[in-house]
């Protein structure tokens, strides 16, 4: 009989190969070159394989559900899908493993967090806000890990920007939302990008003036307090708290920024020295 140990072992391997895949698919330069039908059918057979050890490890209820993403991903070779379309559920996939792995087989708590599992936790707590929507989030990472007093920080600006973009750029048709981060010269670089709906900066400039009497400017009208371009509050957003909290926390840590919006694409470039 094959051990337990040698089973995680095994599914741990198949797990870090399975990533590997996908920082591939994650990389644009990549996304124009691999061919997506060996992409699809190696990651098919790694989804495949690792359900197998699952199983041999006798965890029912995380077999059922690999099942039903493997079912899921044949569905997906059948229409012909995208580079982003694998992506996105490749993306799905590795978080589920990623629990299955850190819970069985590792076992373990770290003081370091990579970037990759960071903007996975992020892309999860999206899941629900967009599930009736066509939207589509898609996580660029490199290898690097940040502390979690680092990540914590990150974690709420990337938030805070994608609720937003989901809330004010969403028009009814296909976004695309791209959040890239990376260590570099002992700083964290965070992108982050959608293709909905530009800002309207000139509304919020006469906003501003008109209920808040402020004179404010490009630069920093998006992150003034209780300032909306939504005229109607609801449950994801209209309060205008949400960007001014990322304008505290930017400033908090002595980061900057940069924001281009135009017809194409809004864009968050964002750099903070790493804790």
């Amino acid at each position: 009989m094959v051990s337990d140990s040698f089973l995680k072992e095994s599914l741990l391997q198949d797990y870090q190969r399975f990533c590997k895949i996908n920082e591939l698919l994650s990389q644009v330069e990549n996304l124009k070159e691999c061919d997506i039908n060996n992409t699809m059918n190696e990651s098919f057979r790694m989804i495949h394989i690792m359900k197998g050890t699952i199983g041999f490890l006798k965890l029912e209820k995380e077999y059922k559900f690999m099942h039903l993403l493997e079912t899921k991903y044949l569905d997906l070779i059948k229409i012909n899908p995208t580079k982003d379309d694998v992506y996105v559920l490749n993306v799905q996939i590795e978080k589920f493993l990623a629990k299955v792995v850190n819970y069985y087989v590792c076992n373990k708590v770290n003081s370091m967090i990579s970037i990759k599992e960071l903007f996975l936790k992020i892309n999860n707590e999206f899941d629900k806000m967009i599930e009736n929507k066509d939207i589509k989030i898609i996580p660029i990472y490199s290898k690097d890990s940040v502390s979690i007093e680092m990540a914590d920080v990150i974690y709420k600006i990337t938030y805070q920007i994608i609720k937003n973009a989901i809330s004010h750029g969403y028009n009814g048709k296909q976004m695309v939302i791209r959040m890239n981060g990376s260590c570099i010269n002992n700083k964290f670089k965070l992108k982050i990008s959608n293709d909905g709906i530009p800002i309207n900066f000139d509304k919020l400039i006469k906003k501003a003036k008109v209920e808040r009497n402020v004179d404010a400017k490009l630069g920093n009208v998006l992150f003034l307090n209780n300032l909306s371009t939504n005229d109607k509050r609801n449950e994801q957003s209209g309060t205008g708290i949400g960007l001014n909290c990322v304008y505290d926390l930017i400033k908090k840590y002595h980061g900057n920024f940069q924001i281009i919006s135009q017809v194409e694409d809004t864009l968050f470039y964002i750099t903070l020295p790493l804790l």
